[in-house]
Protein backbone atom coordinates (compact mmCIF):
# COMPACT_ATOMS: atom_id res chain seq x y z
CA UNK A 1 0.00 0.00 0.00
CA UNK A 2 1.39 3.41 -0.87
CA UNK A 3 -0.28 6.82 -0.71
CA UNK A 4 -3.69 5.23 -1.03
CA UNK A 5 -5.88 7.90 0.51
CA UNK A 6 -5.53 11.35 2.03
CA UNK A 7 -7.51 13.29 4.58
CA UNK A 8 -9.23 15.44 1.97
CA UNK A 9 -10.65 12.29 0.38
CA UNK A 10 -11.81 11.07 3.79
CA UNK A 11 -13.56 14.40 4.45
CA UNK A 12 -15.41 14.06 1.15
CA UNK A 13 -16.44 10.50 1.97
CA UNK A 14 -17.63 11.56 5.39
CA UNK A 15 -19.83 14.23 3.79
CA UNK A 16 -21.32 11.59 1.49
CA UNK A 17 -21.92 9.29 4.46
CA UNK A 18 -23.70 12.04 6.42
CA UNK A 19 -25.97 12.83 3.49
CA UNK A 20 -26.71 9.15 2.97
CA UNK A 21 -27.67 8.63 6.61
CA UNK A 22 -29.79 11.79 6.64
CA UNK A 23 -31.80 10.38 3.73
CA UNK A 24 -33.20 7.72 6.10
CA UNK A 25 -34.49 10.23 8.65
CA UNK A 26 -38.20 10.88 8.14
CA UNK A 27 -39.37 12.58 11.33
CA UNK A 28 -40.76 9.43 12.94
CA UNK A 29 -39.24 9.45 16.46
CA UNK A 30 -38.66 5.69 16.73
CA UNK A 31 -37.16 5.34 13.25
CA UNK A 32 -34.96 8.43 13.60
CA UNK A 33 -33.80 7.19 16.99
CA UNK A 34 -32.76 3.86 15.46
CA UNK A 35 -30.89 5.57 12.62
CA UNK A 36 -29.07 7.89 15.04
CA UNK A 37 -28.06 4.88 17.12
CA UNK A 38 -26.03 3.42 14.25
CA UNK A 39 -24.74 6.76 13.03
CA UNK A 40 -23.40 7.54 16.50
CA UNK A 41 -21.93 4.05 16.75
CA UNK A 42 -20.08 4.66 13.50
CA UNK A 43 -18.66 7.93 14.82
CA UNK A 44 -17.35 6.20 17.93
CA UNK A 45 -15.87 3.29 15.97
CA UNK A 46 -14.01 5.84 13.84
CA UNK A 47 -12.55 7.37 17.00
CA UNK A 48 -11.59 3.96 18.36
CA UNK A 49 -9.85 2.93 15.15
CA UNK A 50 -7.80 6.13 15.05
CA UNK A 51 -6.41 5.29 18.48
CA UNK A 52 -5.65 1.71 17.46
CA UNK A 53 -3.95 2.76 14.22
CA UNK A 54 -1.83 5.33 16.03
CA UNK A 55 -0.81 2.74 18.62
CA UNK A 56 0.70 0.73 15.74
CA UNK A 57 2.54 3.82 14.42
CA UNK A 58 0.97 3.35 11.02
CA UNK A 59 1.75 5.98 8.38
CA UNK A 60 -0.86 8.69 8.04
CA UNK A 61 -2.38 7.33 4.82
CA UNK A 62 -2.80 3.90 6.45
CA UNK A 63 -4.52 5.52 9.41
CA UNK A 64 -6.86 7.35 7.05
CA UNK A 65 -7.57 4.10 5.19
CA UNK A 66 -8.48 2.37 8.47
CA UNK A 67 -10.77 5.26 9.45
CA UNK A 68 -12.45 5.08 6.03
CA UNK A 69 -13.14 1.38 6.55
CA UNK A 70 -14.59 2.17 9.98
CA UNK A 71 -16.78 4.90 8.47
CA UNK A 72 -18.40 2.41 6.09
CA UNK A 73 -18.31 -0.78 8.15
CA UNK A 74 -22.01 -0.53 9.07
CA UNK A 75 -23.28 1.35 6.02
CA UNK A 76 -25.67 -1.52 5.35
CA UNK A 77 -27.43 -1.03 8.68
CA UNK A 78 -29.52 1.92 7.51
CA UNK A 79 -31.08 0.13 4.57
CA UNK A 80 -31.45 -2.95 6.76
CA UNK A 81 -33.62 -1.02 9.21
CA UNK A 82 -35.53 0.75 6.45
CA UNK A 83 -36.45 -2.61 4.88
CA UNK A 84 -37.10 -4.76 7.92
CA UNK A 85 -37.38 -2.48 10.96
CA UNK A 86 -34.71 -4.44 12.83
CA UNK A 87 -30.94 -4.68 13.23
CA UNK A 88 -31.08 -8.43 13.82
CA UNK A 89 -29.34 -10.10 10.87
CA UNK A 90 -31.12 -13.38 11.66
CA UNK A 91 -34.48 -11.72 11.03
CA UNK A 92 -33.43 -9.69 8.00
CA UNK A 93 -30.16 -9.91 6.05
CA UNK A 94 -26.44 -10.01 6.75
CA UNK A 95 -25.70 -6.32 7.24
CA UNK A 96 -22.10 -6.65 6.02
CA UNK A 97 -23.19 -8.14 2.68
CA UNK A 98 -25.86 -5.46 2.42
CA UNK A 99 -23.20 -2.83 3.09
CA UNK A 100 -21.17 -4.08 0.14
CA UNK A 101 -24.32 -3.87 -2.00
CA UNK A 102 -24.81 -0.25 -0.91
CA UNK A 103 -21.22 0.63 -1.81
CA UNK A 104 -21.54 -1.04 -5.20
CA UNK A 105 -24.87 0.65 -5.94
CA UNK A 106 -24.00 4.19 -4.81
CA UNK A 107 -20.25 4.01 -5.61
CA UNK A 108 -18.93 6.54 -3.06
CA UNK A 109 -15.51 4.86 -3.18
CA UNK A 110 -14.98 5.37 -6.92
CA UNK A 111 -12.72 8.38 -6.28
CA UNK A 112 -10.24 6.20 -4.39
CA UNK A 113 -7.23 4.33 -5.66
CA UNK A 114 -8.47 0.86 -6.75
CA UNK A 115 -6.35 -0.86 -4.09
CA UNK A 116 -7.83 1.35 -1.37
CA UNK A 117 -11.33 0.72 -2.71
CA UNK A 118 -10.78 -3.04 -2.58
CA UNK A 119 -9.43 -2.93 0.97
CA UNK A 120 -12.29 -0.82 2.32
CA UNK A 121 -14.89 -3.00 0.61
CA UNK A 122 -13.24 -6.17 1.92
CA UNK A 123 -13.18 -4.80 5.47
CA UNK A 124 -16.90 -4.02 5.25
CA UNK A 125 -17.62 -7.52 3.91
CA UNK A 126 -15.53 -9.31 6.54
CA UNK A 127 -16.00 -7.23 9.68
CA UNK A 128 -18.71 -9.47 11.18
CA UNK A 129 -17.43 -12.90 10.05
CA UNK A 130 -16.57 -15.45 12.71
CA UNK A 131 -13.01 -15.28 11.33
CA UNK A 132 -11.07 -13.69 8.49
CA UNK A 133 -10.36 -16.18 5.67
CA UNK A 134 -6.71 -17.23 5.58
CA UNK A 135 -6.37 -16.46 1.87
CA UNK A 136 -6.93 -12.71 2.32
CA UNK A 137 -3.90 -10.45 1.86
CA UNK A 138 -1.92 -9.16 4.82
CA UNK A 139 -3.12 -5.62 4.06
CA UNK A 140 -6.73 -6.78 4.06
CA UNK A 141 -6.26 -8.67 7.32
CA UNK A 142 -4.71 -5.63 9.03
CA UNK A 143 -7.46 -3.21 8.03
CA UNK A 144 -10.21 -5.71 8.81
CA UNK A 145 -8.73 -6.56 12.20
CA UNK A 146 -8.57 -2.88 13.07
CA UNK A 147 -12.25 -2.49 12.18
CA UNK A 148 -13.23 -5.61 14.12
CA UNK A 149 -11.41 -4.50 17.28
CA UNK A 150 -12.75 -0.93 17.11
CA UNK A 151 -16.27 -2.23 16.51
CA UNK A 152 -16.14 -4.54 19.54
CA UNK A 153 -14.78 -1.82 21.80
CA UNK A 154 -17.78 0.39 21.13
CA UNK A 155 -20.37 -2.41 21.11
CA UNK A 156 -19.22 -3.47 24.58
CA UNK A 157 -19.80 0.04 25.86
CA UNK A 158 -23.13 0.43 24.06
CA UNK A 159 -24.39 -2.96 25.24
CA UNK A 160 -23.43 -2.29 28.84
CA UNK A 161 -25.33 0.99 28.87
CA UNK A 162 -28.32 -0.88 27.46
CA UNK A 163 -28.10 -3.72 29.98
CA UNK A 164 -27.80 -1.24 32.83
CA UNK A 165 -30.66 0.92 31.51
CA UNK A 166 -28.55 4.03 31.35
CA UNK A 167 -29.99 7.04 29.48
CA UNK A 168 -29.75 6.74 25.72
CA UNK A 169 -31.61 6.41 22.45
CA UNK A 170 -33.11 2.98 23.15
CA UNK A 171 -35.96 1.53 21.16
CA UNK A 172 -37.16 -1.80 19.86
CA UNK A 173 -34.55 -1.74 17.08
CA UNK A 174 -31.85 -3.02 19.42
CA UNK A 175 -33.93 -5.52 21.38
CA UNK A 176 -32.31 -8.95 21.21
CA UNK A 177 -35.60 -10.79 21.66
CA UNK A 178 -33.92 -13.41 23.86
CA UNK A 179 -35.37 -14.84 27.09
CA UNK A 180 -33.64 -13.41 30.16
CA UNK A 181 -33.43 -16.62 32.17
CA UNK A 182 -30.60 -17.83 34.48
CA UNK A 183 -29.17 -20.44 32.14
CA UNK A 184 -26.03 -20.77 30.01
CA UNK A 185 -26.23 -23.19 27.10
CA UNK A 186 -23.74 -26.06 26.96
CA UNK A 187 -22.34 -25.12 23.54
CA UNK A 188 -21.77 -21.48 24.52
CA UNK A 189 -20.12 -22.47 27.79
CA UNK A 190 -17.89 -25.08 26.18
CA UNK A 191 -16.77 -22.69 23.44
CA UNK A 192 -15.62 -19.95 25.79
CA UNK A 193 -13.94 -22.45 28.12
CA UNK A 194 -11.97 -23.63 25.06
CA UNK A 195 -10.90 -20.03 24.43
CA UNK A 196 -12.87 -19.63 21.23
CA UNK A 197 -15.86 -17.57 20.17
CA UNK A 198 -19.06 -19.66 20.03
CA UNK A 199 -21.24 -19.13 17.00
CA UNK A 200 -24.35 -17.00 17.30
CA UNK A 201 -26.53 -19.94 16.30
CA UNK A 202 -25.75 -21.44 19.73
CA UNK A 203 -27.35 -18.50 21.55
CA UNK A 204 -30.59 -19.43 23.30
CA UNK A 205 -30.79 -16.85 26.13
CA UNK A 206 -29.71 -13.32 26.94
CA UNK A 207 -27.13 -14.86 29.27
CA UNK A 208 -25.68 -16.80 26.34
CA UNK A 209 -25.32 -13.60 24.37
CA UNK A 210 -23.52 -11.86 27.23
CA UNK A 211 -21.16 -14.82 27.57
CA UNK A 212 -20.43 -14.66 23.84
CA UNK A 213 -19.69 -10.95 24.26
CA UNK A 214 -17.16 -11.89 26.93
CA UNK A 215 -15.71 -14.40 24.47
CA UNK A 216 -15.11 -11.65 21.92
CA UNK A 217 -11.77 -11.10 23.65
CA UNK A 218 -10.49 -14.20 21.84
CA UNK A 219 -10.85 -12.32 18.55
CA UNK A 220 -9.01 -9.16 19.64
CA UNK A 221 -5.80 -8.43 17.79
CA UNK A 222 -3.90 -5.46 19.21
CA UNK A 223 -2.18 -4.60 22.48
CA UNK A 224 -4.20 -1.41 22.92
CA UNK A 225 -7.46 -3.34 22.48
CA UNK A 226 -6.61 -5.61 25.41
CA UNK A 227 -5.44 -2.65 27.47
CA UNK A 228 -8.71 -0.78 26.87
CA UNK A 229 -10.83 -3.82 27.75
CA UNK A 230 -8.98 -4.09 31.05
CA UNK A 231 -8.91 -0.36 31.76
CA UNK A 232 -12.61 0.13 31.01
CA UNK A 233 -13.64 -2.92 33.02
CA UNK A 234 -15.83 -4.38 30.27
CA UNK A 235 -15.59 -7.96 31.53
CA UNK A 236 -16.27 -7.07 35.14
CA UNK A 237 -19.23 -4.94 34.12
CA UNK A 238 -20.64 -7.71 31.93
CA UNK A 239 -20.33 -10.17 34.80
CA UNK A 240 -22.21 -7.68 36.96
CA UNK A 241 -25.21 -7.85 34.62
CA UNK A 242 -25.37 -11.66 34.82
CA UNK A 243 -26.88 -13.96 37.41
CA UNK A 244 -24.52 -15.67 39.84
CA UNK A 245 -23.55 -19.22 38.91
CA UNK A 246 -20.53 -21.48 38.74
CA UNK A 247 -20.56 -21.32 34.93
CA UNK A 248 -20.55 -17.53 34.88
CA UNK A 249 -17.63 -17.38 37.31
CA UNK A 250 -15.63 -19.98 35.38
CA UNK A 251 -16.18 -18.13 32.11
CA UNK A 252 -15.19 -14.85 33.71
CA UNK A 253 -12.00 -16.42 35.04
CA UNK A 254 -11.02 -17.72 31.59
CA UNK A 255 -11.66 -14.47 29.70
CA UNK A 256 -10.07 -12.30 32.38
CA UNK A 257 -6.96 -14.48 32.39
CA UNK A 258 -6.77 -14.27 28.60
CA UNK A 259 -6.92 -10.47 28.66
CA UNK A 260 -4.34 -10.17 31.41
CA UNK A 261 -2.00 -12.45 29.49
CA UNK A 262 -2.34 -10.39 26.33
CA UNK A 263 -2.34 -6.81 27.61
CA UNK A 264 1.04 -5.04 27.52
CA UNK A 265 3.07 -6.02 30.57
CA UNK A 266 0.28 -8.36 31.65
CA UNK A 267 0.55 -11.52 33.67
CA UNK A 268 -1.74 -14.28 34.84
CA UNK A 269 -4.15 -12.88 37.48
CA UNK A 270 -4.33 -14.40 40.93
Amino acid sequence: MSNLIGRQALASLRSWFDRYVDSFMNGDPARDCAIRLKRDHTDRVCREIVGLARSLSLPDDRQVLAETAALFHDVGRFEQFARWGTYLDARSEDHAALGVEVLERHRPLDTLDPAARRLVTSAVRLHNRIEIPAHESDDCKLVTRLVRDADKLDIWDLALRYYCHEPGDWNEAIELELPDVPRISDEVFAGVMDRRMPRMRAVKTLGDFKIIQMGWVFDLNFDLSFELVARRGYLERLRGTLFRSDRVERVFGVVRTFVEERRPGGCRPD
